[in-house]
């Protein structure tokens, strides 16, 4: 056979059915409605949670209720989602989503105390994200081919972050028209919306490995992910990474605010902070342009010591506009790295075991981020009676980080950017790290199952299966 003969074979995998790029989009935007809409609801009341307790023990119950459960349940829910299929487990979790915002139009319409019922309805929504999330991260690589997972994971954190840069601004708009229970219901329909997106969608179906334990419990299916993890190289060390950069992130989430609202009012804090948003949707845009980086390995370390500097840049001087280029620059390497990391697991991780690696991923996320916050809480506030609160009090640390008021905070800041230097140091030194590119793709092709995937989803299997594994 000519070499123009063999070509098209080989190219086939990474074209792919224009089909299956358009499932993702209409699963992605319909997945992101309903995060967005869980973002708004505590928005909707103007209610500082945490500001209502008086007892510790209160306060660190509703912490744990609100914060726990999506980093403790995310494995096992990655579990059912291998064990289920995503489509029904993203129906399940939207439809409970729906029920759970209807539970709280009824206690809004009873007009009772809303403190309690409102975290209830915030725990379970974190109860609902960790299937979610594990469903529609792990169904990417079954839709988009192998050189566009890059591209297909660049808008992960906008995913999640805009509700939270965003939300307030599309609450306070929609409060000047309806009341707090209308905004309740809009949050509603969006669901609604997404379940019937969900429901017009076929996404193939991962079969099952032949040996496989047909009644196998859902906690040595964990234990069989966390083994195959172990045995792909430099995939644990790649979760570690993120873990660190993910506890550090929190870090920045509590004690950014705090220092630039102590200097520059609430009128600086919205423009350090819309100029981080929109570092990272500009950084987005670029890599599902370009589909770069290209070697995992160097850009998900690359964009960590970006991370590292520009948060040192940030805490160094209280001012505004440093603060705000440094903010850009942060935000948009954590777009880099997280899609880097999506990509090395959607590449490397054996299609059956998927759901529940992006179920550890998000565990090693929400574990360190609850530390990160941890820390904010009890570090930061500590060091507010040593350094000072209006003024430094030490000249070594003016000279550190400036002399203004809540320069406490940017202490804070700066060790959690010596961290990160030290984590993407420690990191760079495995072998196995720098050599996870040349770790050997696992094609989805030969594991899908085209009858449980409907019609179309079997038009859609890519032609990878007969293929061998690049390298």
């Amino acid at each position: 056979m000519s070499t123009a003969d063999a070509e098209p074979s080989t190219r086939r995998p990474d074209t792919g059915p224009p089909s299956r790029v358009r499932t993702f989009v209409l699963l992605w935007c319909s997945q992101w409605l309903v995060v967005f809409a869980a973002a708004l609801t505590v928005l909707v009341f103007r209610l500082d949670i945490f500001a209502e307790f008086d007892s510790l023990a209160a306060l660190i119950f509703a912490f744990l209720i609100l914060f726990a459960p999506f980093a403790l349940l995310s494995p096992l829910a990655g579990a059912l989602v291998d064990r289920y299929g995503h489509r029904r487990v993203l129906l399940a979790s939207n439809v409970g989503y729906l029920v759970n915002l209807g539970a709280l139009v009824v206690v809004l319409l009873l007009d009772v105390p809303l403190l309690w019922p409102l975290i209830a309805v915030l725990a379970i929504d974190a109860i609902l994200k960790a299937p979610q999330l594990a469903a529609l991260e792990s169904a990417v690589p079954l839709l988009v081919p192998r050189q566009h997972l890059i591209r297909a994971n660049a808008p992960r954190m906008l995913l999640t972050v805009t509700g939270v840069v965003l939300g307030p601004l599309v609450v306070a708009l929609a409060l000047t028209v309806v009341a707090p229970v209308g905004v309740i219901l809009l949050e509603c329909a969006a669901v609604v919306v997404a379940i019937l997106v969900v429901l017009t969608l076929d996404i193939p179906v991962v079969a099952k490995d032949a040996d496989d334990a047909p009644r196998r419990s859902i906690g040595a299916e964990v234990f069989s992910t966390w083994s195959h993890l172990r045995s792909r190289p430099g995939l644990l060390p790649v979760l570690g990474f993120l873990a660190g950069v993910s506890c550090v992130i929190a870090i920045l989430e509590g004690a950014g605010p705090e220092n630039v609202y102590a200097f520059a009012g609430e009128g600086g804090t919205v423009i350090v902070f819309a100029s981080g948003w929109v570092g990272m949707l500009v950084t987005s845009i670029i890599m599902i342009v370009t589909g770069r980086p290209r070697r995992l390995a160097r850009g998900l370390l690359s964009a960590g010591l970006v991370f590292a500097v520009a948060l040192l840049v940030a805490a160094a001087r209280p001012n505004v506009a440093v603060m705000a280029v440094a903010a850009f620059i942060a935000l948009g390497s954590t777009a880099v790295f997280i899609a880097c990391v999506q990509t090395v697991l959607h590449s490397k991780v054996a299609p059956q075991h998927l759901g529940r690696a992006m179920g550890f991923k998000n565990l090693l996320v929400a574990g360190p981020h609850m530390i990160g916050s941890t820390i904010v809480v009890t570090v930061g506030a500590g060091l507010v009676t040593v350094i000072g609160r209006d003024e430094v009090r030490s000249p070594a640390v003016a000279a550190l980080v400036g002399d203004a008021p809540g320069r406490s905070w940017a202490v804070v800041m700066m060790g959690g950017a010596a961290f990160v230097a030290v984590v993407v140091a420690l990191v760079s030194r495995s072998l196995h790290v720098r050599r996870v590119d040349d770790l050997p793709d696992v094609t989805p092709g030969d594991r899908l199952d085209p009858a449980a995937a409907g019609p179309s989803a079997a038009a859609d299997l890519p032609a990878a299966a007969s293929t061998p594994a690049r390298r």
